[in-house]
């Protein structure tokens, strides 16, 4: 006679056990126990061994050297022979216990632990730590964080880090465009945001995004992925105060900008439009985490350098505008059929880019500026270009002089205050139909990815 078992269907959010951060924290405490402690933690936590298998282990068990690779021999489960790699924070742990007076562990009350379950005699084992419960570590753990991080902070975080990763998208979707592991893992990001607790979701679909840049096309659609994978690991950023934390935080927005970077031909002011973006974008909540880390090491990577630039641009004060003594004069141009005497003033909508209402009015002392602008406005009318008169101080149009061309060689200026119209200038010469259909097309492009050059 048989009987069918029913299928039992786990859910994998509620299984009780560590999570990362909680993981750290234990590593963390048990090494300010005893080195003994710290040793046994990381053979449970990182290696993954049992109970026994790590209580069992003799200084002799991780003296040899394998291809070049320090490893660990034990008796595992059915009393079977193994051997296993021994990763280099495991090894620091368990090194540290010869330099003791003695290699028997001590627990916290003094009693020594002089036994292997595989022999009579004495060896020298790493003894777990004795404590009262899981909530009672817990609470131990709690006291390790450097500093308090809430929920609503995490939540915020994980909502700018999905931002940033998201232009990155089409540079993904141009490359695997039936690959939708790292739009999974933004949504996972924007699922915790929004008020769902964190879960495996946000793991799994991290990790999912991650191995998709290790299989990517492209070096770009690598950091593409990679953009997507670091948003959704956002939400387990740490409370300790240590500049690795940064990629939590930093990381999707960084190399969502690499991959702009690489999607338009390595152009490195394309990352700095990106990296400007995302610095605009950051809230109050997100600055205020930030200033809990560590500033960013420069590094020798380029993406060590992106991340440098974000922290600066996010933390640090921008420098201070220009004093524009240039005499003019000054031109403006426009599909707009204006008067002489008008004064055009901000608030209106661009006619470049996504249209937003603008806060500026931008001029040129260059003759070739003002006609270019007429050719690539959006409008019905014929392009225009007017001599214009400010009617306040100017400073340095920041698209052009703080990205491409440092020390503004085209004369490139934007006012608040707005300005008047002199006259109407009529011999211009129009700019090389190419050069306008090129810098159109461009500008397509670089909206694609978020980044309103003309704006």
């Amino acid at each position: 006679m048989y009987a069918r078992l029913p299928t039992v269907h786990r859910d994998e959010t509620r299984t009780q056990g560590f999570d990362r951060l909680e993981l750290i924290r234990f590593l963390h405490v048990s090494q300010t126990i005893t080195v003994h402690h710290g040793a046994l933690a990381f053979l449970l936590g990182i290696n993954a061994l049992r109970a026994s298998e790590a209580a069992a282990v003799r200084i002799e068990d991780y003296a040899e050297t394998l291809r070049g690779h320090r490893v660990l021999r034990l008796v595992g489960k059915g009393y079977k022979p193994g051997t296993m790699p021994v990763t280099v924070p495991v090894l620091r742990a368990l090194e540290a216990l010869p330099s003791t007076t003695t290699a028997h562990a001590a627990t916290s009350t003094g009693t020594a632990c002089t036994s292997s379950p595989r022999t009579s005699q004495a060896s020298e084992v790493a003894c777990p730590p004795k404590v009262g419960g899981r909530d009672q570590l817990r609470a131990r753990l709690e006291r390790v964080a450097d500093f308090e991080l809430t929920t609503a902070e995490l939540r915020a975080v994980a909502w700018y880090a999905a931002d940033g990763a998201e232009p990155a998208l089409v540079v993904w979707d141009r490359a695997h465009p039936d690959d939708d592991r790292p739009r999974a893992a933004i949504a996972a990001a924007r699922e915790y945001a929004q008020g769902a607790p964190r879960s495996n979701l946000q793991r799994h679909t991290a990790t999912d995004a991650h191995r998709a840049g290790r299989e990517a096309s492209t070096e770009a659609a690598k950091h593409a992925a990679t953009a997507a994978g670091d948003a959704a690991a956002a939400a387990y950023l740490h409370p300790l105060a240590n500049a690795t934390q940064l990629r939590h935080l930093l990381g999707a927005a960084v190399h969502a900008a690499r991959a702009a970077e690489l999607y338009r031909g390595d152009d490195p002011v394309v990352a700095e439009y990106v990296l400007d973006a995302a610095a605009r974008r950051a809230s109050p909540v997100v600055l205020d985490v930030l200033s809990r880390y560590p500033r960013a090491p420069e590094g020798g990577s380029r993406v060590a350098a992106l991340l440098h630039r974000l922290d600066v641009l996010l933390r640090d004060p921008p420098p201070p505008k220009r004093v524009v003594d240039d005499p003019g004069p000054f031109f403006h141009g426009t599909r707009a059929d204006v008067r002489p005497g008008d004064v055009l003033t901000p608030g209106w909508r661009s006619n470049y880019g996504t249209g937003r209402p603008m806060r500026h009015i931008y001029v040129t002392a260059s003759s070739n500026g003002a006609p270019l602008a007429a050719e690539l406005a959006r409008g019905d009318g014929p392009p225009r270009v007017y001599q214009v008169e400010p009617l306040g101080p100017l400073e340095d149009d920041p698209n052009v002089t703080d990205k491409r061309f440092p020390g503004n060689p085209t004369r490139s200026y934007r006012t608040t205050e707005g300005v008047r119209v002199v006259e109407e200038v009529l011999d211009w010469e129009p700019p090389d139909a190419a050069l306008v259909q090129r810098l159109r097309a461009s500008s397509g492009e670089l909206a694609e990815l978020g980044i309103e050059a003309m704006d």
